[in-house]
């Protein structure tokens, strides 16, 4: 599946309205639970089954998500987006109507287009104990373009999606602080030790952006405001 990082692409003959990151809901053949699922379409007609894990505002590393993602390419005819799996041959087909929701036929599936994040922020968002005790994850965001954070990389994936031959376990900090960024989708934290870390940043499709949304979505994991 890494051959697809210099895979042929069907150029412009893409749409413009299906490009960005789609999120919808299907349920897990095996646990029978509802889990999100995501499919990335790119500008130059690239596209996998997956949140781009350092969102759009860097160049994708295809070679990366394609470790764990359907990839191939896809394409427009009118109404009807077509994706193709590289690597089974397979094609799926969704129709995008005029709401904007991507509709899968075969499993039903709507997807809708999430809002990747762009500028600075201003809150504090995690997974908080409604009891009061200490937070599981928590990220503060400031307009000055400040940050700090706890439990953020030993939370996410971050060290388990290093580059092959890099280890990030020693860099899994418990607690950092730094300087960050947001640019079409990718949240990056620059931490004082000298560490960086990037992650895919976004609200879903019923919560509009903003300064200070009530929710955001990094990586695969939401995170609410924090409460107060």
């Amino acid at each position: 599946m890494i051959a697809m990082a210099g895979a042929q692409v069907p150029g412009r003959a893409v749409a413009a309205g299906a490009e960005g990151v789609w999120y919808g809901l299907r349920s897990d053949g095996v646990s029978g639970k509802v889990k999100a699922d995501h499919y990335t379409f790119l500008p130059d007609g690239r596209a996998f089954r997956r949140a781009p894990t350092e969102g759009l505002g860097i160049p994708v590393d295809m070679a990366l998500e394609c470790r764990y993602a359907e990839c191939g390419t896809f394409e427009s005819r009118g109404g009807e987006v077509i994706f193709r799996n590289a690597t089974s041959g397979t094609s799926t087909q969704f129709a995008l109507d005029e709401e904007g929701v991507l509709r899968k036929a075969a499993p039903k599936i709507s997807y809708r287009r999430m809002h990747l994040l762009d500028g600075p922020l201003n809150g504090t968002w995690g997974l908080f104990d409604p009891n009061g005790g200490p937070p599981v994850v928590s990220l503060t965001l400031r307009p000055d373009g400040s940050f700090k954070e706890e439990g953020l990389l030993r939370f996410s994936a971050w060290a388990a999606l290093a580059p092959p031959g890099e280890d990030r376990s020693g860099r899994a900090v418990e607690r950092g602080e730094g300087v960050y960024s947001v640019r079409r989708g990718t949240l990056e934290l620059r931490y004082r030790g000298g560490t960086v870390a990037r992650f895919f940043l976004a609200t879903p499709p019923a919560v509009a952006p903003g300064a200070s949304p009530p929710v955001l979505h990094l990586g695969g994991a939401r995170l609410d405001k924090a409460p107060g």
